[in-house]
């Protein structure tokens, strides 16, 4: 499974994340809206904050 994050997580997060053997973890922290639109069809899971809005997806 490819996760995104696209969110900040802690050094520890990530390294949770890409220690498991069924996924893997890309970090884009910053992208815009629209950036994220495009990209999100590539992934089957995403990382964003609990109180990150994401309506546009």
């Amino acid at each position: 499974m490819k996760v995104l994050v696209s969110d900040p997580l802690s050094k520890e997060g990530v390294e949770i994340l890409e220690k498991a053997e069924s996924i893997e973890v890309e970090v884009k922290t910053g992208l815009s809206s629209e950036e994220l639109v495009a990209c999100i069809g590539e992934y089957e899971g995403l990382i964003v904050k609990g109180g990150k809005n994401n309506d546009y997806i």
